[in-house]
């Protein structure tokens, strides 16, 4: 098989949560259940492109969208449109403030590739269990966190509302939210696991697809480090 063969495309969605991740830089892995075959979806120098909700107008409809001057675009009626810098087309993205923006998104399976903003190239895969995840690699999944008077806060997300962290407060040891510096990350990635699929879904400890990769958006690498 040549190199250029080997080298496939893949749309994947990603919630809202995930693609801020992308955006911050923080997120350098993901993890993808196996079915029963165990085939490896996806191999190095793969190309994932990033699908998010979305929405797309033509002209200044909405003037603070990402602008798309290159796009060939079907119509319902069956022609075709072409997006070009005298006629653009305006995406929004629910995972964006956006302010004058649409009341409503497209879903993300829906999002054709001219609207994708950020692209994952595949640097290394491997195949494990979920349980086997370390604080390294729970950090590279793109938790959310934050620093509250010198000490890291990562998000519970088994509080859907926003209100939940896990912190390490020597002080506040033994209280609702206190969790062991060692465990911190991986206490933030189990909740988040469950919470995308299903109570109890961490205890089964599937066998899963590891995925690195490089994240790009417009040509500028988001996540060095993550990666």
């Amino acid at each position: 098989m040549s190199g250029a063969d080997s080298m496939r495309r893949h749309g994947k969605t990603f919630d809202a949560e995930d693609v801020k991740a992308l955006l911050d830089g923080r997120k350098g892995q993901f993890r993808e259940v196996l079915g029963d075959e165990a085939d490896l979806p996806y191999a190095v120098g793969d190309r994932i492109v990033v699908q998010e909700e979305w929405a797309a107008f033509w002209g200044a409809r909405h003037p603070n969208g990402r602008v798309v001057t290159d796009a060939t675009v079907p119509q319902a009626n069956g022609d075709v449109a072409q997006a070009s810098p005298d006629d653009p087309l305006h995406v929004f993205y629910a995972a964006l403030p956006n302010e004058g923006g649409p009341p409503r998104f497209r879903p993300a399976d829906e999002m054709p590739d001219w609207a994708s903003r950020i692209a994952l190239q595949v640097t290394a895969v491997r195949v494990g269990r979920l349980k086997d995840l370390t604080e390294e690699d729970a950090e590279a999944e793109g938790m959310a966190y934050d620093v509250w008077d010198q000490a890291l806060a990562v998000r519970d997300y088994s509080k859907p509302d926003g209100t939940g962290w896990f912190h390490m407060w020597s002080t506040h040891e033994g209280e609702p939210g206190y969790v062991d510096e060692a465990e911190i990350w991986r206490a933030s990635f189990r909740t988040r696991w469950d919470a995308l699929h299903g109570p109890g879904s961490w205890e089964s400890d599937p066998l899963v697809c590891i995925v690195h990769f490089e994240a790009v958006s417009d040509g500028v690498v988001l996540n060095g480090k993550a990666a």
